[in-house]
This record gives structure tokens, C-alpha cells and sequence, in this order.
């Protein structure tokens, strides 16, 4: 599973962090801002923490709101089509602009379209018929927690051009730092497949552990084994796919 952050000011998000995140996190970064009357997004896969750090190192000082993402893949192809933010509605045909960031296991959705991930299939056969018509929907109180009922503990982060603001599905799941700097989770910036972040200190710490063989990874049954952890426990879900992603780690050559 990935990272979302979301901060008050850009520049308040570390080197540390970006380099932990990525770590931990490889296979996509994105960001999300406000622009005048538009939401400004760009996108990159990474080849390493620098590349993220350069990239960010334009908006750093900027010192705005803004939605950070790093990528870890469970579905679909590792690719820039795949990595957050994803266009939820635009302002050329909606009137507004809105975009989404995810964090979680696997959102409920139908996968139909090829090599595309949950999260862009939860927009394009989900999010987007119910919004196209009523984006304001987004505000409803009890849209919102009929949305945070069917995805269980996952988080959604979106930035809506037309209200300017941020809205976070889930947001208890997460945890809020003393800078207000929102994060979706902490165990992906500490869970020993690469170096270890602690935000409150802003210190690295390299507490790799090592796990097995890491042959015994079949990308190619990730889909349905993440399929199956659905229909699991929130704490089995955590604990599998947290699983999933250590071997697949390792399976890339491990620390980066």
C-alpha cells in the first residue's frame, strides 16, 4: 500500500521524509496543488529519492497546501498512468476540477480495463457516475460515510478547484503530526524494507530486516491474493498485505 501526505505548507515536508517514503514506496510519486481556478498535478516514477527531491525542490518554497503520493504497486502495471493523482472531473466538462489520491489495500471496484490499478477503476467506474452529475455530492455527510463504510479503513484524499479545498474520507485512519502535516499511515515509513522514518524527530534510522527468498513472490498472483484478503479482517488485511509488500520489496533488489 502507498503514502498519502497532505500539508498546510509545502515547505514543511522533509528530505528525510521524501527519502523514507520513497524507499518504502517506489513505484510512483505525484503531487496535487491549487492553482488560481485549477488543480495543478504532476507525476513521475521515480528512479531514485532524488529524482522525487529535485521534482519537489520547484514547490518546496512555495510554501502552499498541497497532496504528496508515493506509489507502491499491489494492481496494475507500474507506469505514470497508474501513479496518484488521478482526474476524478475537469473543468472543461464538469465546470470544476477534482482529483483523488488513495491509500489502502484495494478499493471496491470492478477491474475490467487492463494493467490499470484499483484506484483508477474506483474513479472511472465508481466516483466519476456519481459525481459527473452532482459534485457536490462530495460535501453530503452521509455520502461521505457511505463512502467510508464500503472501503473500510482505506483513505481518499481529493482537491476540488471550485471550493479549493481538501477533503480526506477517513481521516481518524490516518495521523495528524503537531505541524498539521496529515499522513494516511506510519507503518509504511517504518516497516523495515527500507530506512526507517520517525516524523516527530525527522530522523533516518536503517532497520532493514531481511525476509527469505524472495523467489517465493508471484507477481502474477498478487491481483487474486489481494482479491481474496477483501473479504478478510481490516487486521488481516494489514497484516497479509503488509506481507506482500516486503516480499515484493525484496523482489526488486531489496533497499534502493
Amino acid at each position: 500500500m502507498c503514502l498519502i501526505v497532505k500539508t498546510n505548507d509545502s515547505s514543511s515536508v522533509k528530505e528525510n521524509l521524501i527519502k523514507s517514503a520513497y524507499e518504502n514506496n517506489s513505484d510512483g510519486f505525484g503531487i496535487m496543488y491549487l492553482k488560481k481556478d485549477r488543480v495543478v498535478t504532476q507525476k513521475i516514477v521515480p528512479k531514485s529519492s532524488k529524482d522525487i527531491v529535485q521534482l519537489f525542490d520547484q514547490y518546496k518554497e512555495m510554501k502552499i497546501p498541497m497532496g504528496l503520493h508515493w506509489r507502491f504497486t499491489t494492481t496494475g502495471s507500474s507506469n505514470k498512468g497508474n501513479c496518484h493523482p488521478f482526474s476524478v472531473l475537469n473543468t472543461e466538462t464538469h465546470g470544476r476540477d477534482v482529483f483523488l489520491m488513495h491509500n489502502g489495500a484495494k478499493l471496491p471496484t470492478p477491474m475490467i480495463d487492463k494493467d490499470k490499478s484499483d484506484t483508477h477503476q474506483y474513479v472511472k467506474y465508481v466516483l466519476r457516475p456519481m459525481l459527473s452529475n452532482n459534485p457536490d455530492l462530495l460535501y453530503n455527510a452521509d455520502w461521505q460515510e457511505m463512502i467510508a463504510d464500503s472501503i473500510g479503513s482505506d483513505k481518499l484524499l481529493f482537491l476540488d478547484s471550485k471550493t479549493k479545498k481538501f477533503t480526506i474520507i477517513n481521516e481518524d485512519e490516518g495521523e495528524l503530526l503537531e505541524n498539521d502535516m496529515w499522513l494516511s499511515n506510519t507503518y509504511s515509513l517504518s516497516r523495515g524494507v527500507g530506512m526507517d522514518y520517525d516524523p516527530v524527530t525527522d530522523t533516518l534510522s536503517n532497520n532493514i530486516m531481511p525476509y527469505g527468498n524472495s523467489s517465493i513472490w508471484n507477481p502474477s498472483g498478487t491481483s487474486d491474493m489481494l482479491h481474496d484478503l477483501v473479504y478478510a479482517t481490516q487486521d488481516e488485511i494489514y497484516d497479509s498485505v503488509s506481507e506482500l509488500e516486503q516480499l515484493k520489496f525484496n523482489s526488486k533488489g531489496g533497499n534502493k
